[in-house]
């Protein structure tokens, strides 16, 4: 925030320096929104928690920021996992919650960030323009191969990533080679968009699939369901968080691939097992 406001402030940047790669650079826009998403619940489970009313006020202060920060990010996939988890853990916690103190807590921060989340679309940002343009892309255009747009190259790159695992279903064509057959696939196909970006699968499921066929793929599901498990049966809810949080970005990004998702994922899957609360 500081650098966005100095670039803006000494004119070096115009308004959409506070959006999207302006405001998480270095990082990229979806890992950024990633690790907020994960800050976040944290920061609700904590708020959930804490005994005394200036606890509960500073994470719940805590919450708003992060979320504040989560639009400025401008990344679809972060935004939406937040609302789809966000909802999951309010039906969970003001309906099937044995504790009225918990419902009565949960209740008056899903309205605070409800509303709070609502106000900040309400605004012509660039947030809002992205995904006014990928609903366009998907509803309004004519879905082309040429097409360098984010949604739709995503699009060629998900079929690419299909016809590569039917041909190679049982073993792939291995972590060296999965990413120099997609560009040849995507050169042979006409998906100039996707080549141009040089998008690798763009979901590790099927960027793992690709690589080491049926075997790897199950590997990666079983790596989230023993997470999962682990954190139902543990009672532990900042696992149960993290790796929901993940999978849904798993869906949208080969996060796997890269130092600031291998890192991040191996890290705190370790740290939170380690905690039987």
């Amino acid at each position: 925030m500081v650098r966005s406001i100095y670039l803006y402030s000494a004119g070096l940047e115009n308004y959409y320096v506070f959006f999207g790669d302006g405001f998480t650079n270095p990082l990229h826009i979806g890992y950024f929104a990633l690790y907020i998403n994960v800050a976040i619940f944290f920061a609700l489970y904590f708020f959930q928690n804490a005994e005394s009313k200036k606890h509960k006020f500073l994470w719940l202060l805590a919450s708003c920021l992060l979320v504040f920060s989560l639009f400025l990010s401008s990344s679809k996939a972060g935004i939406i996992s937040f609302v789809v988890v966000f909802i999951l853990y309010g039906f969970y916690m003001i309906f099937l919650s044995k504790s009225s103190t918990n419902k009565l807590s949960f209740s008056i921060a899903f309205v605070v960030i409800g509303v709070l989340f609502s106000l900040f679309f309400t605004g012509n940002s660039k947030t809002m323009l992205r995904f006014k343009t990928a609903v366009s892309q998907i509803t309004e255009t004519e879905i082309s191969p040429i097409s360098e747009g984010s949604t739709q190259a995503r699009i060629y790159a998900f079929k690419t990533s299909i016809e590569i695992i039917s041909e190679n279903f049982w073993l792939g064509v291995g972590t060296g080679d999965i990413d120099p057959v997609t560009i040849s696939t995507y050169k042979e196909n006409g998906y100039e968009g996707a080549l141009k970006r040089k998008l690798n699968a763009h979901n590790q499921f099927l960027q793992t699939f690709g690589a080491l066929g049926l075997f790897g793929f199950l590997s990666l599901v079983l790596i989230f369901v023993g997470l999962w498990f682990f954190g139902v049966t543990q009672k532990n809810e900042l696992i149960i968080f993290f790796t929901t949080l993940c999978f849904l970005f798993a869906l949208t990004e080969s996060f796997l691939e890269t130092q600031a998702g291998i890192v991040f994922f191996s890290f705190f899957s370790l740290i939170l097992t380690s905690q039987k609360k």
